[in-house]
């Protein structure tokens, strides 16, 4: 465990799950139920690919957990240079959230693209990507990633920086 608490992963966890819901539904919303067909260019309604949920599965479990990471490890970076837990967070997340913005815009560009495709594989699969990776990085990271950081980095003793009796006190919230 990188940053020592369990907090870290199970909110990545989290996210992971409300993507592939989003995902999951808007692909069924939009190539099994028709709503939106004509705005995608969806010329017959039918069944979801078998294997979409699969692939859904292993591609935005890797985006969700990279964004995270990334994230979160520049937290402890600044923290582990001696700031505070609250601003370590705040310096850490104003340093790496616009990188995962534009990765994420890169992505759902990408996989967006897809899903203007003629073949009804292709444009299932990138639809269902776009939406996806749109709706992991549209979470308002400061408020999650914020709240579970200042968390992490105040309840987690650090022996490197003098708190082994006792860890910090907690912010107090918004």
């Amino acid at each position: 465990m990188v940053f020592r608490s369990v907090a870290v992963p199970v909110k990545a966890a989290l996210g992971f799950l409300l993507s592939i819901i989003a995902a999951l539904g808007s692909v069924v919303a939009v190539f099994q139920w028709g709503w939106l067909a004509g705005l995608f260019q969806v010329d017959a309604t039918g069944p979801v690919l078998s294997f979409l949920p699969i692939l859904l599965v292993g591609r935005l479990f890797g985006l969700a957990m990279d964004y995270e990471v990334f994230l979160v490890s520049r937290m402890r970076e600044e923290h582990a240079h001696g700031l505070a837990a609250v601003p370590a967070m705040q310096r850490g997340f104003a340093h790496s959230a616009s990188v995962v913005t534009a990765a994420a815009l890169i992505m759902v560009a990408v996989f967006g693209s897809f899903a203007f495709s003629h073949v009804r594989v292709v444009k299932g699969i990138g639809f269902a990507l776009a939406v996806g990776a749109c709706e992991f990085s549209r979470h308002d990271r400061r408020a999650n990633v914020g709240r579970e950081g200042t968390r992490v980095l105040t309840v987690v003793p650090d022996p490197a920086h003098g708190d082994v009796t006792r860890p910090l006190p907690a912010p107090h919230p918004r």
